[in-house]
């Protein structure tokens, strides 16, 4: 088997484009921005950091969402929304290291009172692999999960 990565220390500040990372971890508060962002960009509205499912401080957003999520849900249009909503996400990951591989999955359903169950299994380094999840659920109709993992190569 190869030997041990080392651990990373985590860092206090975001890294930059091109910089050696090698801890997935290190990038999550930006992953959650960037599903946070790819969300907010298809769909509107907001997603509050209590939803982001991660460990460190609360993101800063990208950008300004939209001020009120106006989508409806329709199931004609929702594989669209997932294509377009992961295609941003991945866009974005791809400019923060290339020292990764990400996987990016969207589900989105009708909030209509019946739940939801989802469930997910990787086997990787805990010392460098992760994920990061943001489940969003500021309109009436729709609610959607984005959940990215990064695979250090």
């Amino acid at each position: 088997p190869p030997p041990p990565r080392p651990a990373m220390a985590a860092k206090t500040e975001e890294p930059k484009k091109g910089e050696y990372t090698l801890d997935f971890t290190e990038l999550q508060p930006t992953a959650v921005k960037i599903a946070e962002h790819a969300v907010t960009s298809v769909l509107g509205g907001e997603v509050s950091a209590k939803m982001a499912s991660w460990s460190g401080p609360p993101p800063t957003p990208l950008s300004p969402p939209p001020a009120i999520a106006t989508k409806v849900y329709e199931a004609a249009r929702v594989t669209t929304w997932s294509d377009k909503i992961t295609e941003i996400a991945l866009d974005e990951l791809q400019k923060l290291s290339d020292n990764f591989k990400y996987a990016v999955s969207c589900i989105i359903v009708q909030k209509n009172g019946a739940g939801i169950a989802t469930s997910g299994s990787a086997h990787w380094d805990t010392q460098t692999d992760a994920c990061a999840q943001v489940v969003w659920k500021d309109n009436r109709t729709i609610i959607c999960i984005l959940t990215i993992m990064g695979i250090a190569i």
